[in-house]
């Protein structure tokens, strides 16, 4: 099965900094299943959101990089709400 590396250690502003190019892979890999596999399809968003809330963060810090990740909050909000945060 497909999975995306999301780092356990990283802090709210190394998840903002790295999150682009995981988006990226992220739609890649949702993009690559067919319309027949929804189980599937359904199992990758599901494992890739529960790694996005496994990190040590503040629950609206993890909502947020979850929200960019499906496309509801542009890049410049997120980085802007990271730079007050290590």
């Amino acid at each position: 099965m497909k999975e995306l590396f999301i780092d356990p250690s990283w802090t709210y502003r190394q998840a903002v900094k790295n999150i682009k190019p995981l988006k990226d892979e992220y739609q890649g890999i949702l993009s690559s299943f067919s319309l027949w596999q929804t189980k599937e399809w359904a199992y990758f968003i599901r494992s890739t959101r529960d790694s996005f809330y496994k990190l040590n963060l503040l629950e609206w810090q993890i909502d947020n990089l979850w929200k960019y990740m499906n496309g509801f909050m542009p890049y410049y909000v997120l980085k802007r709400s990271s730079l007050r945060y290590k």
